[in-house]
Order: structure tokens, then sequence, then C-alpha cells
């Protein structure tokens, strides 16, 4: 574009690093990075943000941390957006514990004020099955007076659910309706999943509940009771009819 005369802008430039980084050309985002600055553009906070979340969903987390740290070098201050990529990039590695690290750092710098970065160390605790973990993370926020998301609750009842602590998932459905909250079809194919083999007699209620919910969404669930029904049937569980 520069050969044929045309000017491009930090907007322009942060438009194709974004095209570049959803395809997972981050070689490219890189040299366009450079070729920014070369040509005397400063990177701006979304500039960084792209190309560092562009990294993590490509497992390059250490470029990604270093490139966090030239923006803060910078005094460019991130974001929950970067933040948020930083967290999720180390939890999809299995770096765990360095996802606490830098989750509990935030939090002592209170930056952790967003929901979105809970619901990510939530989520991760909740599917390597440490509900303990995701539990004590939920507790903080009511803490704080932070208001969880259905997405944060859908998580805990996906983690209660993986230690067949079924009460505890159906519980929160209560949980939800008491923070202002609607369960979403996550919810109930959650709850309907982990029943299988346990009590289709619940497995239905949930299917029902949901339909009245979900009545765009009905075949949806209808779908997932019936594969609910065919595994409690090789199980050699009588369904309820």
């Amino acid at each position: 574009m520069l050969s044929r005369g045309f000017e491009l802008s930090i907007i322009s430039y942060s438009v194709l690093l974004s095209s570049f980084c959803k395809s997972g050309q981050m070689d490219e985002a890189m040299k366009l990075l450079y070729e920014m600055e070369g040509l005397g553009l400063k990177p701006d906070l979304i500039t960084y943000s792209i190309l560092i979340r562009g990294l993590c969903k490509v497992g390059e987390i250490r470029r990604a941390i270093q490139l966090y740290k030239e923006m803060c070098l910078k005094r460019i201050f991130p974001n929950s957006f970067s933040h948020g990529a930083i967290l999720s990039g180390l939890c999809q590695k299995g770096m765990i514990s360095q996802a606490r690290m830098y989750f509990d750092t935030l939090t002592k710098s209170d930056l952790t004020g967003d929901i979105v970065l809970y619901n990510i160390m939530i989520d991760r605790y909740a599917k390597i099955g440490n509900i303990g973990k995701a539990v004590q993370l939920y507790k903080q926020i009511i803490g704080k007076g932070i208001t969880p998301s259905i997405v944060t609750l859908n998580s805990l009842i996906y983690g209660f659910c993986k230690n067949r602590k079924l009460d505890e998932a159906r519980g929160l459905l209560d949980t939800i309706k008491m923070h202002g909250l609607v369960p979403s079809v996550v919810t109930y194919t959650t709850l309907m999943n982990a029943y299988c083999g346990k009590s289709t007699g619940n497995a239905q209620t949930v299917s029902r509940d949901g339909s009245k919910s979900f009545r765009t969404d009905m075949y949806y669930l209808y779908c997932t009771y019936k594969r609910t029904l065919q595994k409690a049937k090789a199980a050699r569980i009588c369904p309820i009819t």
C-alpha cells in the first residue's frame, strides 16, 4: 500500500494487525509492528493488546509477555483486555501456578475489579477439577461486592458436576436467580449431561425447565436430553418417561 502512495495511520495498521492475528500469522503481524515503528508511528494500547492476544492465541505466551513488558516500559498501561489475554494464555498452556501468581499480582494492585479476569481463573480451576479454588475466588468476588456473571456461575456448575457434586451444582440455579441473572442454555445442558447415569428423572426436569425458558432452543435441549437417555440406557438405567 505504501508503494502505491497510500499513507497508513495507526488505525489502519491496527486493522491490518487484527487481520493477521485472527489468521494466526503472528510473524507477519510482528513485522508490521516494526514497520510502524520504522515510519515513526507509535503503537498504542489497542495495537499492543491486539498483538498480545494474538500471540497468546497461538500459544506463544513468552513472546506475549515480552511484548507486555515492552508496553509497560513505554508507559502504555495495560487494560483488562490485555491482562485477560495474558491470563488466558497462561491457563491454556497449563501454567496454572504462573497464572495464579499473575492474577494475585493484579489483585494486590487492585486491578481485578473486572469480573472477566475472575471468570478466566474460575473457569480454568473448574475445568481441571479444582472446585475448591474456584469457590474461593467466587467468595472473593462476593466479598468485594463484584456482581458475578452467568459465565461465573456456569463455570462453577461445571466444576461441581465434574467433581460429582450434583446437589451443589443444582443449587446454583437458585444462586443464579438470587443475583438477578438468567440461566443460559449452557447452564441447563451442563446439568443434564451430569445427571446422565445418575438420575434421568432430574435430567428430564432440568430439560423441561430449560425448554420453558428457551423456546427457540428446545430442539438443542431435546437433543441433549436424548443423548442423556441413550447413555442411561447403555448403563442399564431405566429412564423415567
